[in-house]
């Protein structure tokens, strides 16, 4: 299917929703960045489409909200991204290439790749991110007991709502498989272009990822100054990085061995930047400080939501190298 017929047959659900054609994409900031973010989804969509049992439709919405929706309603599925994500992304990612690029670490271990590779390397894995996490939504509807006609996650608007543990469990899951798929193609990166995996290239690239991943958790929640539990519909972010950066060195620990000082020389790290990059921005505050103080109880909710996981088949997690399979990575 092109544009226009995934369109047409999103605008038949939601006939309310001001969607966003190719023709249009002079209403994102950077049209050309807007358009290298759909290339890369669509050519993502044709690959799912062509493997999978189901069908998703994709496309951007203008909406002022940092935010994504995942829809399934019988046999259709519809994903949507905010014009505003595509908006506030390349700033997110560019600044935090800038800020670790400055960082004395990354300066002194002599990071072998240049800034402008970089910079069109992390914009392929956080699309691939927010991309696979909508679509571990939808692979998680599909994959649920049939009881309910339609299935929904439109995360921004209910972070104050009240908790529910699916919701948590769901999020958690959808963070494991798209920060995977980043994760993979980063070890792909690293072979295609002859680059040692060693283990001050991983602390740099890891690193790296986190900071841009927990800049997106901030847009998504606004504002994070309390570390919470079981008092809103989505996990706090903060915990939701901590789960990526685990997952990540999973992932990478295939292929070179890691030592668990090393995650917290990782997690130590990208928070301090993390402080330093949003004191930039005049939201001075030390998420650091903030994780250390209630790291035993953080522990305690991620053990928790590992166990309640078994309880939901239909998580990724649980047919993870058959998706890997399937997709071809």
């Amino acid at each position: 299917m092109n544009n226009t017929e995934h369109l047409t047959l999103i605008q038949k659900y939601f006939p309310e929703t001001d969607l966003i054609s190719v023709d249009e994409f002079s209403l994102f900031d950077n049209e050309d960045f807007a358009l290298k973010t759909f290339d890369y989804i669509s050519e993502a969509i044709d690959n799912i489409n062509s493997k999978f049992e189901f069908k998703t439709h994709f496309s951007f919405r203008f909406n002022i909200n940092f935010n994504a929706k995942a829809w399934t309603f019988k046999d259709v599925n519809i994903i949507m991204l905010n014009h505003s994500i595509i908006n506030d992304l390349e700033p997110i990612i560019k600044d935090s290439i800038s800020i670790f690029l400055k960082e004395n670490f990354t300066k002194a271990s002599g990071f072998p790749i240049e800034e402008d590779i970089l910079l069109e390397l992390f914009i392929y894995l956080t699309m691939s991110y927010l991309f696979f996490h909508e679509l571990g939504h939808i692979i998680q509807f599909n994959s649920a007991p049939k009881g309910e006609n339609s299935s929904e996650f439109n995360e921004s608007s209910q972070y104050e709502s009240p908790y529910l543990e699916k919701n948590h469990v769901y999020e958690i899951d959808a963070e494991l498989f798209g920060v995977s798929v980043g994760s993979i193609l980063i070890l792909q990166y690293l072979e295609e272009n002859k680059i040692e995996l060693n283990l001050s290239i991983l602390f740099n690239l890891v690193t790296l990822y986190a900071l841009i991943i927990s800049n997106i958790f901030i847009e998504f929640a606004n504002k994070f100054e309390r570390i919470y539990f079981k008092e809103s519909a989505y996990p706090h972010p903060i915990i939701r990085t901590r789960f990526c950066i685990e997952q990540i060195l999973n992932i990478v620990q295939e292929n070179i061995t890691i030592n668990e000082e090393y995650f917290n020389m990782i997690e130590n790290r990208y928070l301090l930047l993390l402080n330093e990059m949003r004191k930039h921005k005049d939201t001075e505050f030390d998420y650091l400080l903030l994780l250390k103080e209630n790291e035993e109880n953080i522990i305690k909710y991620m053990d928790e939501i590992e166990k309640i996981s078994d309880n939901y088949p239909e998580l990724t997690r649980h047919k993870a190298q058959e998706i890997y399979d399937l997709i071809g990575i």
